[in-house]
């Protein structure tokens, strides 16, 4: 678990599949990550338990709750991930559309990232994004993460979704101390 000034941040439990749901539903998410068909609670359950729940083993990665201090409500979630076709890790993070433009991104993905990159020994990492997520690039921007190429999503059998749009590919490079 990490905290930043305003947020508690702490891996996904099965018991938030309401906020999964929330999540994966919104309009944001669709636009932007797309739509994974999710439109239960108990789908919400399943995908943490077959997707994110697995994730969390690799020390540093996987997806963590965001979840606001003051109201112990959840708003987000930030995580590292590890992507076959990548020789980094990246960075990924999602809020719900009330709590973007708040610096809650800045503040918990910032925070996050320093806690992991002591654990994994992070020398770089990646983030993606679409090219018309303006507010997620300007996070990555603050962040110091450099536009470096585009990158082509992967379909469910790991090859490249040649329908898909290309994505932006950010690095961070972490200097040595």
């Amino acid at each position: 678990m990490t905290q930043s000034a305003r947020c508690i941040i702490r891996p996904v439990e099965v018991n938030d599949a309401p906020f999964i749901l929330e999540l994966l539903t919104s309009d944001l998410w669709k636009r932007f990550i797309g739509d994974r068909g999710i439109t239960s609670v108990d789908q919400a359950k399943r995908i943490i338990e077959q997707t994110y729940l697995p994730l969390l083993k690799r020390p540093g990665c996987g997806p963590q709750i965001v979840v606001l201090r003051e109201a112990n409500r959840a708003i987000g979630t930030v995580g590292i991930y590890q992507r076959d076709n990548l020789d980094h890790p990246d960075l990924g993070f999602a809020f719900l559309p009330q709590y973007i433009h708040q610096g809650f991104g800045y503040e918990t993905a910032t925070a996050h990232l320093e806690q992991v990159r002591s654990l994994m020994s992070l020398s770089k990492i990646y983030a993606i994004t679409n090219d018309d997520n303006f507010a997620a690039q300007g996070l990555l921007k603050k962040m110091n993460f450099i536009r470096t190429s585009a990158y082509q999503p992967l379909d469910e059998a790991g090859k490249p979704d040649l329908g898909a749009p290309p994505m932006g590919l950010y690095t961070l490079s972490f200097q040595e101390n």
